[in-house]
């Protein structure tokens, strides 16, 4: 779709779209929060690290066995690079501002830059 010149953002909703309702709704979760961080009257598009906060806040707690659960979001299962992935895409529409951007919040930014 984005080599037809489709938009890179146009291209993951349409594809969304006909998608199984796990990917739509990591697809609506990340929208939303790329709407969130470009919002200037959201707190957090005020923060210096928009970036960084938006994926943590995606993030949901993943119990792996230990003490304490550690956040999924800038870590490597898909359910967390999924939505930043597509946060970066959308909020970016650019790939080299995109990658940059992913490669800056740290984490696991290979397999967001996969995802």
């Amino acid at each position: 779709r984005v080599v037809r010149g489709a938009a890179p953002c146009d291209a993951v909703e349409a594809v969304a779209a006909t998608s199984s309702p796990w990917i739509r709704g990591k697809v609506k979760q990340a929208l939303a929060k790329v709407s969130e961080a470009k919002d200037p009257d959201a707190p957090l598009s005020r923060e210096p690290f928009v970036d960084d906060l938006a994926l943590t806040s995606m993030a949901r707690l993943w119990d792996v066995g230990k003490s304490e659960p550690i956040k999924v979001g800038k870590a490597s299962p898909t359910e967390g690079t999924l939505p930043g992935a597509i946060y970066f895409i959308c909020k970016y529409n650019d790939l080299a501002a995109a990658a940059r951007a992913n490669a800056e919040v740290g984490g696991d930014s290979a397999s967001r830059s996969v995802a």
